[in-house]
């Protein structure tokens, strides 16, 4: 039997359970618009310390044509910035953080 492909959502679940613990004082919001054009997959939103922070998920099944452009919206509108991925991206998306200023 094929192996079944890990999706965003078995991504965005398991993130959200291991991490919990350690955003305590954040609250999760799942597919927050940014603007038209773009949905960041998890924001935290700290207002205790005042910190937002953004989770882009990036599936087996997903590809990073539109990553550079989604990556430089949210720099201007959360604090913190993270890109949770599939294994299979984690070398393009290196490359792509490393060469470009967001």
């Amino acid at each position: 039997m094929p192996r079944k492909k890990i999706l965003d959502w078995d991504i965005r679940t398991e993130f959200i359970k291991r991490n919990l613990e350690f955003f305590k004082s954040v609250t999760f919001v799942n597919e927050l618009g940014v603007n038209s054009k773009n949905i960041m997959d998890i924001a935290g939103l700290d207002f205790k310390n005042n910190i937002f922070y953004g989770f882009e998920i990036k599936s087996e099944a997903d590809n990073l044509k539109r990553l550079y452009k989604q990556l430089s919206t949210y720099t201007t509108f959360f604090n913190v910035l993270y890109v949770v991925s599939h294994h299979k991206h984690t070398q393009a998306i290196g490359t792509l953080i490393d060469n470009n200023p967001f």
